[in-house]
């Protein structure tokens, strides 16, 4: 039982691992592409400030606002997915985590019924062994 307790428990922290890189993953992916989005408004701003023309301006304004806007889209919807990855990493390690409690507490109570039926086994032996010993001594003294 221990053992396998302890390979469960090997296995919980291999999984919590994989569920960590891949969140880390998850992560460095946003990063980047809060790096490229925040390089492409650089970009465009900086357009905006070399064209002197109105209504090239006023396109460009337009655009760098829907790329404002994509890039807090992004960012919302990058943060919804990783709120979910957690929740749902969160929630399966905790299932894991309950059975492996189970797991331990159904353990312990085999050792213990093993150690209580031992005992009995044990003290009836010993019943069994104090009569035999008295039954001869009785013998002897007729």
């Amino acid at each position: 039982a221990v053992d396998g307790l302890d390979q469960r428990l090997k296995t919980l922290d291999k999984s919590g691992k994989e569920h960590g890189e891949v969140l880390q993953k998850s992560c460095s992916d946003l990063a980047s592409l809060k790096m490229q989005l925040d390089e492409n408004h650089r970009k465009l701003k900086q357009q905006l400030q070399d064209f002197r023309d109105r209504d090239i301006a006023a396109q460009l304004s337009r655009l760098h606002s829907k790329v404002v806007e994509t890039q807090k889209e992004a960012e919302e919807s990058a943060q919804r997915m990783l709120t979910t990855e957690v929740q749902q990493l969160s929630s399966s390690l905790g299932v894991q985590l309950a059975q492996q409690r189970e797991e331990s507490l159904r353990a312990a109570a085999v050792q213990k019924e093993a150690e209580e039926s031992a005992r009995r086994m044990m003290t009836a032996e010993v019943q069994q062994l104090s009569s035999t010993l008295e039954a001869k001594l009785a013998a002897q003294r007729e």
